[in-house]
């Protein structure tokens, strides 16, 4: 937790403009932003992939929401923000429905690591959907906005990581997009001292 003077070592201190300020709970205009895009991602996915076919549509979004459960369950459950809001405001729904397993880097980057690419997956369902119907089945407008306006939405969403959400998270050093390696196992000691 930051002191009542701002420490600057403490990984939910960051400046803005020429002070010190500490969060444990992302701002909430983050959270609705990353919300939005993220939900806009998802819409414009299912709409996109509905021209394959209604199954698929459903089928993806099962997918997807399946993916984010294993996401919560895993890695959200060994966030520091698990029970606060985070950029997303998954660690609230996820304090919900998970019991807590205390802020754990270790646990945390292997989850983290675990389901990026079933993320990844995900994401490359709408586009490939759209690109395939674009270029095999039939050329049209409103097939083409549904898929623009999809990767809009994840490229934005994406952008926002790195801008937004990645400098003022205390798990960045423990996240594979915050560029951490799960430095620290439950006992505290580096994982490669406790391995040898």
């Amino acid at each position: 937790m930051c002191s009542p003077v701002p420490d600057p070592t403490d990984r939910n201190c960051f400046k803005k403009q020429d002070s010190l300020v500490c969060e444990h709970a992302f701002p909430m205009e983050i959270v609705l932003l990353r919300q939005t895009l993220f939900w806009a991602w998802m819409v414009t996915g299912a709409g996109a992939i509905y021209y394959l076919s209604l199954g698929a549509a459903i089928g993806w979004a099962a997918y997807t929401l399946a993916v984010f459960g294993l996401v919560l369950a895993t890695a959200c459950r060994n966030c520091h923000y698990c029970g606060k809001r985070c950029d997303t405001g998954l660690g609230l729904v996820a304090g919900m429905l998970f019991p807590s397993g205390g802020k754990n880097p270790a646990k945390f980057a292997r989850a983290a690591k675990m389901t990026l690419p079933l993320l990844i997956l995900s994401m490359l369902g709408p586009p490939a959907a759209v690109v395939f119907m674009l270029a095999k089945v039939e050329f049209t407008l409103l097939l083409l906005i549904w898929g623009l306006t999809n990767l809009m939405a994840l490229f934005l969403f994406l952008l926002t990581t790195p801008l937004v959400a990645c400098p003022r998270c205390a798990m960045r050093e423990d996240c594979p997009l915050g560029g951490g390696k799960g430095k620290q196992d439950e006992g505290g000691k580096s994982e490669e001292a406790a391995g040898g």
